[in-house]
Order: C-alpha cells, then sequence, then structure tokens
C-alpha cells in the first residue's frame, strides 16, 4: 500500500479558482479502488477539509496542517485546540476575525462580514461569551482590518506567552494555529511502514516532499524551490494525477513508434515527400511536414494534395507512392547502429534484463527492414504490421494489434511517441503515452529519447 499526501491550495485546488481538475479527482478516486490511500497536508481546518470530501466523494485517511499539526485522521478529529488567550487578545484590540470549532460551528467577531458559514453552511455564533466554544481555528482578514497583517502577528506574538504560527489563506487573510511537530516527522509517524508519496507546490512543503520516499513538486512551484528539490531527485510535475498514474502503474511492456523514436529516420520521410511534392508543383517546409508523423503513406499524400487541390486516379496516386517509398528505401541504405536515437539501445537492454515485453508500433511498412539495420530485432517482441490493421493513427487499431500480440492489458503498457498522431492513437486506446517533444495528452513529454533512461521515467517502468 502507498500512502500519498498531497499539497491543498495551489497543488490538488488549481489556482485562480481553486477547483479540483477531473483527471485529479479520478486519480484520487482509482488512489482510494486500489486500496492505496491520500492525506491532505494543507493548513486548512477540519470544517474545510469536510467540505472538500463531500463535494468530490473523497475521503482523506490524514489531514496534516502547518507544520505537522494533525487535523484529522480518518473519521476522528484530533486536531490540538487553540487557547483561549489569542481570541481574547484579538476581542481587546478590536481586530476583526472568524473562528471555528470542532462541531461545525463558527464565531465572527462582526456577523455582517463573515463569509465561512455562507460558504460552508456552518451554524453561526455571535456573541461575546465562548461558553462551550473549542476553538481550532482563527482566520484574520485584511480585507476587514486597517492595520497590516504583519502587524497582528507582532501584537500576538508580544502579548501571548504560547507559540503561534501565522500563515496566508489568501491575498488578504491568515490563519493562526499553535505550533506543532513537522508535517515530515508527522508523516513519517503515523505511516511509517508504507511507502509514502509527497506532492506539493511551497516551501511549507519542502520537507515533506524531501522525507517521503518518494517527493513530486508541482510546475507552478516558485522557481528557487523546483530547482533546490530537483537538484535532490524531487520530480516535477504538472498535475497531481500524473504522479499518481506513474505510483500506481504496473508496466509489464513497451510500445514504441519507430521514426523518431528509435531511430533517426524520420527525416527520411521529410526527404522523399519534399522531392516527390516538388515535382507535383508543391512546396513543403518541415512545419507541414509535423502533421504527417505517424501518418500512413495513403493519408500523407492526401495532405500534400489538398495543398494545390490535385486530384488525381488511383493509378497515378499509386505510381507516386511507389516513388516515394523507393525514394526513402535509398535514403534508408545508409542507415546502421549510429542512427539509432541517444538513448534507446541503453534503454532496450534495460528494459530486457527486467523482463518488459517491446513491441514496434508504426505507420512505416519497413520497420523490420529497418530494426535489422539498427541490429534492434533481438530486443523486439513483435513488429505491428500497418498493412492488415483497419484504420492507421489517430485511431488506436496498432497500438491495440501491438499490445494484444505481447499477450498484456492497457493498464500494463506505455506508449512513446514523437507524434500528436500517435499520442492521440494511445490516449484513444487508454494508454499511458510519453511524448517525445512538446506534445498534447501525453502523460508527460521528455525533450529527447535520452531522458528515458531519467529517473522519472524508470520509475514508472521499474
Amino acid at each position: 500500500m502507498k500512502i500519498f499526501y498531497i499539497d491543498l491550495d495551489g497543488t490538488l485546488l488549481k489556482k485562480p479558482n481553486y477547483n479540483f481538475t477531473k483527471d485529479d479527482v479520478e486519480a484520487l478516486k482509482k488512489l482510494q479502488n486500489s486500496g492505496n490511500k491520500f492525506g491532505i497536508a494543507s493548513g486548512r481546518s477540519e470544517v474545510e477539509i469536510d467540505f472538500l470530501e463531500k463535494q468530490h466523494s473523497l475521503k482523506s485517511n490524514l489531514t496534516i496542517g502547518l507544520n505537522g499539526m494533525v487535523v484529522k485522521k480518518d473519521d476522528q478529529i484530533i486536531k490540538v485546540d487553540l487557547d483561549q488567550d489569542v481570541l481574547d487578545i484579538l476581542l481587546h484590540n478590536g481586530i476583526k476575525f472568524e473562528a471555528q470549532d470542532g462541531k461545525n460551528r463558527v464565531f465572527s467577531s462582526q456577523e455582517e462580514h463573515d463569509f465561512i458559514p455562507k460558504i460552508l453552511g456552518t451554524e453561526m455564533i455571535v456573541t461575546k461569551k465562548m461558553e462551550n466554544f473549542n476553538i481550532r481555528k482563527i482566520v484574520v482578514r485584511q480585507l476587514f482590518n486597517e492595520m497590516p497583517l504583519s502587524q497582528i502577528t507582532k501584537i500576538i506574538e508580544k502579548k501571548s506567552e504560547n507559540k503561534y504560527n501565522f500563515f496566508c489563506v489568501d491575498n488578504k487573510s491568515l490563519e493562526i494555529v499553535k505550533k506543532d511537530i513537522s508535517k515530515g516527522e508527522t508523516i513519517k509517524k503515523h505511516f511509517n511502514e508504507n511507502s509514502v508519496i509527497a506532492i506539493g507546490d511551497s516551501v511549507n512543503d519542502e520537507e515533506m516532499i524531501l522525507l517521503a520516499d518518494q517527493g513530486y513538486v508541482m510546475t507552478n512551484a516558485l522557481p528557487e524551490l523546483k530547482e533546490k528539490l530537483k537538484a535532490q531527485g524531487v520530480i516535477e510535475i504538472k498535475e497531481v494525477f500524473e504522479a499518481i498514474e506513474v505510483e500506481l502503474a504496473e508496466i509489464k511492456g513497451i510500445l514504441f513508434d519507430l521514426d523518431g523514436v528509435i531511430a533517426d529516420t524520420a527525416r527520411y520521410h521529410y526527404f522523399a515527400w519534399k522531392h516527390v511534392a516538388k515535382n507535383l508543383g508543391i512546396e513543403m517546409d518541415e512545419e507541414f511536414n509535423e502533421s504527417l508523423k505517424g501518418v500512413s503513406r495513403e493519408e500523407s499524400l492526401e495532405k500534400i494534395l489538398a495543398l494545390k487541390n490535385i486530384v488525381l486516379n488511383e493509378e497515378e496516386f499509386k505510381s507516386i507512392l511507389l516513388e516515394k517509398n523507393e525514394l526513402y528505401l535509398k535514403y534508408l541504405e545508409e542507415v546502421d547502429e549510429t542512427s539509432i536515437l541517444p538513448g534507446i539501445k541503453d534503454f532496450m537492454i534495460n528494459l530486457k534484463k527486467r523482463g518488459k515485453k517491446i513491441a514496434v508500433a508504426s505507420a512505416s511498412r519497413n520497420a523490420p527492414y529497418i530494426l535489422k539495420k539498427l541490429n534492434l530485432l533481438g530486443y523486439i517482441d513483435y513488429i505491428a504490421d500497418p498493412s492488415v490493421v483497419k484504420n492507421g493513427k489517430p485511431e488506436p487499431d496498432i497500438f491495440l494489434d501491438a499490445m494484444e500480440k505481447i499477450g498484456l492489458k492497457r493498464e500494463e503498457v506505455v506508449g512513446i511517441e514523437d507524434s500528436q498522431a500517435g499520442v492521440d492513437a494511445l490516449l484513444k486506446a487508454n494508454i499511458l503515452a510519453i511524448g517525445i517533444g512538446e506534445l498534447k495528452n501525453s502523460l508527460y513529454n521528455l525533450n529527447s529519447t535520452n531522458e528515458l533512461n531519467n529517473k522519472k521515467t524508470t520509475r514508472l517502468i521499474f
């Protein structure tokens, strides 16, 4: 079992509207359904956490507040009460605030300024008699106070004998909680027998991330924080679901595209198509060639002809396809092991050592010939034949064929693609995709094939 600790603001709740993304919600549900647990590492109170759980049918197993204050474990609220003295200080100094207790009630110094009850539907108390009101959290809002929040903090620190943490809830408010042990220590204490995964975006999450068995930092974190954490092996992600998908995956096989992933042969397609297009009076550049990546030979020619609305009969069409392929094969004569893209052979060797299966799912009908020239055939368990599947990329047929022929299920394979058509095909097949280059809808993208051997990818696959 794995335990995930996820920061709330800016990580699970996305700025600027602080909403869950659909992908994150589904990923958290997948966590729960697979018998794993997750906790929320946030300064938020038990009332707000409870609201979020009910809103999205999610149940956190442990909620950690700032610096490790336990807010909630399973259904039990175990957050330490605040002392009465801080409330007395606020009242004495005319500072407007909202205080919550553990019974879904709110006390406010000024009723018309309170909006926590309106949001959460909590019971409202407006009285200075605090009998049976055990304070769990106090929020002070800049919006209703003329003095700066930093000055309010100093007033509390000076007049109170107890130690409190003051941290920002939004740009115009602060929360007050009693100091406790660190997040990281608290997490390890409660789940020290499990693999702990931590995800965050703030300086307050730093220790939690570093003390976890695996840490993830969000792309939206401060650049200096990201640099520091990544230098210590922390993986950067855009969405929480990426980390969850990686951690829950049990990958048994890899589906490779060929051109642009295994070998530097994509340029030969471009040279051949450019020559054919020029004979038709069509100027074709590299930008347009990107739209042909991962696409079948026939569809590629149709796209080229459409540039000038050229219509050919069947015989002419087939003749040009033959001409293009002959040109391509001529270019391929110079292909050898030096044409293998960086890191690919080492990656394949590592895959085979770990007992993983390898299939090639390429739109190229010359795949067996190319792989033989690259001296990689010995690593390949199956090569899909694009001529026998019904639909080419971006339809999923070729990937489904490759997956079935190596005897694996969707959740047991990952596809590696350098084209948008290929990633779209994997998405339709419901197969995780790793993109080479800037591609949409992939699990994550790498700048080059050499990065397949980095920590992020090896953790997913091995």
